[in-house]
């Protein structure tokens, strides 16, 4: 899933369909129509985890550099992560 928050799931939905509905004149047809929302879809996420992988990668550095053992790396990567997800 995206998002545990579901707002940023509407939100991301809600501007998937505004691109198919501005999309439609466009369409011609040569995919089924179900594979051409799906892109479309597709590409929408990928935009939005590009804005916040730089982020993520940030907070994992910072972890990496902080973390004396394992252990320790594992819970800051985790904490991080879940940071990133419900920002």
């Amino acid at each position: 899933m995206f998002s545990n928050d579901e707002d940023e799931v509407a939100d991301l939905f809600q501007e998937v369909m505004i691109k198919v509905w501005r999309g439609l004149p466009s369409f011609n047809g040569q995919s089924d129509v179900k594979t051409w929302i799906y892109r479309i879809a597709l590409n929408k996420l990928r935009a939005m985890w590009q804005y916040f992988l730089p982020e993520a990668d940030r907070r994992a550095l910072k972890a990496i550099k902080k973390s004396k053992t394992l252990n320790d790396y594992n819970e800051a990567a985790a904490a991080a992560i879940d940071s990133i997800q419900t920002d």
